[in-house]
């Protein structure tokens, strides 16, 4: 029997360009050009065989995991199993199974001026919506998202079926 329906997100994240500063969030409210769309192939249960280390998945907030519109975009550092030194007294802690350490893209920013796993700890996989898979900005600046290698593989049809950049740039400014 063939599948009818998408295993990608049919209505896109919104989300701004930036979450570097409060600023750029805040202006991203009032300003669409500050916004991207981002497509989010579905996983309907997330572990470490449907994700690998450095996919971006979208997950419900696991500070407010209660509203479904507080979802959050980040990479994922380190799958269940994988060892990580702590902060403390550099001792090896392992990754809880059912989690996943998730970091923000910019190195440079730290908590509190991020809201990563260093905030909030391990992430529980149960709250990933799925990984993300391509953004669009406008009609020229838009493409697939860097994953690992296997996840850009296996959702290169995906992308090739269901994304209609035209469609999703509808709307957006120019450039």
């Amino acid at each position: 029997r063939l599948r009818t329906q998408p295993i990608s997100l049919s209505h896109h994240l919104h989300r701004p360009r930036s979450l570097a500063t409060l600023v750029c969030l805040q202006d991203g409210l009032t300003n669409p050009s500050a916004f991207e769309k981002l497509v989010v192939r579905l996983i309907p249960r997330s572990s470490s065989r449907t994700l690998a280390v450095g996919d971006v998945v979208a997950f419900n907030s696991p500070l407010n995991s209660h509203d479904p519109n507080s979802l959050m975009v980040r990479r994922v550092a380190a799958l269940e199993g994988h060892p990580m030194l702590t902060t403390d007294d550099d001792s090896v802690e392992r990754v809880p199974l059912g989690h996943c350490w998730v970091l923000a893209d910019n190195e440079q920013l730290q908590p509190p001026d991020v809201i990563d796993s260093r905030a909030f700890g391990f992430l529980d996989m149960q709250l990933i919506l799925g990984r993300v898979i391509y953004r669009v900005r406008n009609s020229k600046q838009h493409g697939p998202v860097a994953n690992s290698p296997q996840s850009e593989a296996a959702d290169a049809a995906v992308i090739e079926g269901e994304v209609d950049v035209d469609e999703l740039a509808a709307g957006m400014p120019a450039e």
